[in-house]
């Protein structure tokens, strides 16, 4: 009788070992996806395999617990021949509980990675539209001042007033362009 109660208890903690890979092989292709194409999906499967996780580990430790306890008081219902095989159930218990540490915080490390990777391509856009709004202030000054429509300024009566105009705008955007590209900014 206290063979078959180890043998249940075996069987039951071997069963963690399965699910220990499956959140060990979800986690693999999470990590995967999240360098591809980060998503809010993602973030949201992160979270519920680190919600497994803690429901594992809040299954196992009192698991360990129990096992260690009947291995300190040697009950006298278990025969000392089987309880010798607890020890091989202690282990397993202790090994699962050190893989699901590690997804928990492989788990931590693919969040940090997915706002790692959202930063940066927030980061590149912000550059993105800082550079566009730096090439046209300048050119919003220039139509601005043409805009006033007062009488003295010589270049409105120039015969190539406005075509010189366009010309100091696109020289201005060619200008900063060159400028941009010298610092590496784009």
């Amino acid at each position: 009788m206290d063979f078959i109660l180890y043998s249940l208890i075996d069987v039951i903690i071997d069963q963690y070992y399965a699910v220990a890979e499956s959140i060990g092989d979800q986690l693999d292709e999470l990590e995967d996806l999240i360098f591809e194409s980060p998503s809010q999906e993602l973030i949201t499967t992160n979270r519920s395999i680190s919600k497994e996780i803690i429901s594992i580990r809040k299954a196992l430790v009192p698991a360990l617990e129990a096992i260690n306890k009947l291995n300190r008081h040697k009950p006298e219902l278990i025969d000392t021949e089987v309880l010798r095989f607890y020890d091989d159930i202690d282990d397993h218990i202790v090994q699962i509980l050190d893989y699901v540490d590690t997804y928990r915080e492989l788990s931590a490390g693919l969040k940090e990675n997915y706002m790692s990777n959202i930063s940066y391509k927030t980061n590149q856009i912000m550059k993105l539209l800082t550079i566009i709004t730096t090439i046209f202030i300048p050119l919003t000054f220039i139509a601005g001042i043409y805009g006033m429509n007062f009488q003295n300024m010589p270049e409105l009566t120039w015969k190539y007033g406005y075509f010189g105009v366009l010309a100091l705008m696109f020289f201005i955007i060619a200008g900063m362009l060159i400028y941009f590209r010298k610092k590496k900014w784009i």
